[in-house]
């Protein structure tokens, strides 16, 4: 069956998104309220580089024109779509060329940064309007004077993001020193301070409510790694560092050094513990976030306290809080890896803390990964050969149990974004990749492709409000009701990027 939607958005400006849904044969799942969010950007000529997160646009200012909004010749496209029918409900314009998402606690906001250093709120509903979207620059672009002419500089671009309940931290790379800005989590946001931390940062941590975020940062006090080395992290032979940011004030309180080249990072959301992932080490670094230093107390396979050792190159992770189960994606070795990490009642280290349970084999460049919401699989989204303009990636699904790699699905494009939603019996996860226009929807009682819709430009990012709706069971076993990805994952310096972007149509 195919099916034309015609969505009328920003200054007359009309996409036409296909859908091609595969029928499905098993049972509906009825998530009200369950919706994902994808963000795309029309009209690209190049990609995001690992020392340029920015994607080149089409159209480049003028010196009759040197607004940064006329960078990218038309806005990004936030697509709402509806977990029960795979259809799309709403779309708008939003920010000009997305880099990369986070979504709020409460789940009603998606924040995307964008590169002409702007910061945009999207409601996640189903009526989203262009009206409905607050868009607003953080930093004025710098300016240069010379004989009385004065010269428009690059925006200052913001990398990364954390949201929390009240606030909202991003990571202001062109800054000089580098910091990370502290808004606060109106509609447009709007910054409070900045706050100076390591060189190179990259990326941030920490739960909805933690009384600590942390900046993540590939140089330490007293190096000089600067953004971008971490493209080849066997280039660099230095540890990085991570500030601890007390949220009450702001003020740094920690600074913890962690292995090279980190790239990601996450809390739990119970706030006890953040996990760092050093791509160039091929370790993760434990923080006890109670006690705002390295967690010491539990037995490392590495020889070196307070890490563990994983596949080589993790990049991503995510945590499952009804098993405490936390699972990498290891880009370098094309596997993932499964650690066990309880806490007993008092915030401690239970036993077992820290056990690699298996790691895995599932193919070629695992950029990120989606645990759902019963606990039971893990869908791995494989980037396929950067290399290679034909090749194509995949979702890996391996058994959370047995971590038997149970099938592997071909999906569009150089995929580095993944996310899932579930209600008993069914789930469906979600990737887009910036060089297609295309979602690919599986649904997860039968592991199959249920569709494909096209999109109104290159895929950035994409978010489900919720992991887990419906029913708190399941045979008996409580289910966390959700678990909200509330940081981002940009591309460069040593996060997964794509050489690559679709050949357009939505100009």
């Amino acid at each position: 069956m195919l099916v034309a939607a015609a969505v009328t958005i920003g200054c007359g400006n009309k996409y036409r998104p296909v859908v091609n849904p595969v029928q499905p044969t098993g049972p509906a799942g009825t998530a009200a309220g369950g919706y994902a969010m994808v963000l795309t950007q029309p009209a690209l000529r190049t990609a995001a580089s690992a020392t340029n997160p920015c994607p080149t646009p089409l159209a480049a200012p003028t010196a009759g024109n040197p607004s940064a909004t006329t960078l990218y010749a038309q806005p990004s496209i936030a697509t709402v779509i509806d977990f029960s029918g795979d259809s799309i409900l709403a779309q708008a314009a939003a920010g000009y060329g997305p880099l990369t998402t986070a979504i709020s606690p409460d789940t009603n906001e998606v924040y995307s940064l964008n590169c002409d250093g702007t910061i945009s709120g999207i409601p996640l509903t189903s009526t989203l309007q262009a009206n409905n979207i607050s868009t607003t620059t953080l930093f004025a672009a710098p300016t240069t004077t010379t004989g009385g002419v004065t010269t428009l500089g690059a925006a200052y671009v913001e990398s990364n993001l954390l949201v929390q309940n009240a606030a909202i931290y991003t990571v202001d790379k062109d800054r000089s020193p580098n910091s990370v800005g502290a808004l606060n989590a109106g509609s447009p946001p709007a910054l409070l301070q900045e706050i100076p931390v390591a060189p190179a940062v990259v990326a941030l941590a920490g739960s909805p409510s933690s009384q600590r975020v942390y900046a993540i940062s590939q140089g330490a006090d007293g190096n000089n790694v600067t953004w971008g080395q971490c493209a080849d992290p066997t280039s660099v032979t230095t540890n990085g560092q991570v500030d601890g940011i007390d949220t009450a004030t702001n003020a740094v309180s920690s600074r913890i050094p962690v292995g090279t080249c980190p790239v990601f990072g996450l809390t739990s959301p119970d706030g006890l513990r953040t996990f760092i992932l050093n791509r160039g080490s091929g370790t993760v670094s434990v923080i006890n976030a109670q006690q705002d230093t390295l967690d010491t107390s539990f037995t490392s396979n590495s020889g070196q306290p307070g890490t563990i050792q994983v596949g080589a190159g993790p990049v991503y992770a995510a945590y499952y809080p009804a098993t405490s189960l936390l699972v990498t994606a290891n880009y370098d070795s094309g596997t993932i890896t499964f650690i066990s990490v309880p806490v007993d009642a008092f915030g401690n280290d239970a036993a077992g803390f820290g056990t690699v349970l298996k790691t895995v084999s599932v193919g070629s460049y695992p950029a990120a990964l989606s645990i759902l919401g019963d606990g039971s699989r893990v869908y791995v989204v494989l980037q396929g050969d950067p290399t290679n303009a034909t090749a194509s990636g995949a979702i890996a699904i391996v058994n959370a149990t047995s971590f038997n790699l149970q099938n592997t699905i071909a999906v569009p494009g150089h995929p580095r974004v993944i996310a899932s939603t579930y209600n008993n019996p069914e789930g469906k996860v979600y990737t887009v990749a910036p060089d297609s226009e295309t979602l690919t929807i599986l649904r997860t009682d039968t592991d199959t492709i249920s569709a494909q819709l096209a999109l109104p430009g290159c895929g950035v990012d994409v978010h489900t409000n919720y992991q887990y709706v419906g029913q708190s069971t399941i045979a008996g076993n409580a289910v966390t009701a959700n678990t909200i990805v509330n940081m981002s994952n940009s591309p460069g310096s040593g996060a997964p990027t794509t050489p690559f972007v679709c050949t357009t149509t939505s100009q």
